[in-house]
């Protein structure tokens, strides 16, 4: 793939998304995109691309970020004959080439739709042409939420405005995203009985916990109903030694006397 450049300054800047796996999925765009900063946004592509070996990260993961990226880095996300691009706002002033080769995708101004935008946000194309593409929702995108197949689609997806606030960030920070449906339910409740930023921290722990296995990990729902952020870390995995008993003491002393007497050396006669 294409060779770009990051300048250290990148590093220290103090709007940099709060995921640091969107952050890497931003500069993997760089590399994905073509010498006019404008690159396919199939979100299945860009997440076999960016992150082939992390199997923990689903396309939801994904839209997620976008969205986080477009609302950080001001990147465009856009259709354009029933297929998804984007469209890197900085690239002339971070880029420079001795030979460009010729764009291969549309840009931004040929845009029919517009992806990954805030919902509550008018973009800047919207506010300044009166016959603007129409606005997508936030996922921008219909394709599936796992690493399955089928075709991408670029309608709308349904809205999650009736999401309660904050539960992507809990979503994304959960160990075990199944059922979300239930979740959302089980999150909306838990809200009414402890702070959301004790409960995300809550899921931050049991995610790291060391003694935490996969295969009994709970579901949301269920960590969520048992007030889990509530929970003790989980008991350690390393097997315990029971004490010796008293009379064990003796048969290994007995024991250890009748090693020593076997193989202490004969005198001489």
């Amino acid at each position: 793939m294409r060779i770009r450049s990051i300048k250290p300054e990148f590093w220290s800047s103090p709007n940099l998304p709060e995921d640091p796996w969107a952050r890497l999925l931003y500069m993997a765009m760089w590399n994905w995109a073509d010498d006019n900063g404008v690159g396919t946004a199939n979100a299945r592509e860009l997440l076999g691309f960016a992150f082939p070996n992390d199997e923990h990260i689903m396309l939801a993961d994904v839209r997620r970020m976008l969205v986080e990226i477009h609302r950080v880095f001001g990147v465009k996300f856009y259709t354009v004959a029933g297929r998804p691009y984007y469209a890197i706002p900085s690239w002339e002033k971070h880029q420079k080439f001795d030979r460009r080769s010729k764009g291969k995708h549309p840009g931004p101004d040929e845009a029919e739709t517009w992806l990954y935008q805030d919902e509550h946000q008018d973009s800047a194309e919207a506010r300044g042409n009166p016959t603007r593409p129409r606005r997508d929702s936030v996922a921008g995108t219909g394709e599936q939420g796992n690493r399955g197949t089928g075709e991408e689609k670029t309608c709308a997806t349904p809205s999650r405005d009736s999401d309660p606030p904050r539960f992507d960030e809990f979503w994304a920070a959960y160990p075990r995203r199944r059922d979300r449906r239930k979740a959302v339910k089980a999150f909306a409740a838990a809200t009414k009985r402890a702070e959301v930023g004790t409960i995300i921290e809550g899921a931050l722990r049991y995610a790291r916990d060391p003694n935490r296995l996969e295969q009994f990990t709970k579901y949301a729902e269920g960590w969520l109903n048992g007030d889990g952020w509530l929970d003790e870390p989980l008991p350690s995995r390393t097997p315990q030694h029971s004490p010796v008993s008293r009379a064990d003491e003796k048969v290994r002393g007995y024991l250890d006397i009748g090693d020593r007497l076997t193989t202490a050396p004969k005198e001489l006669a």
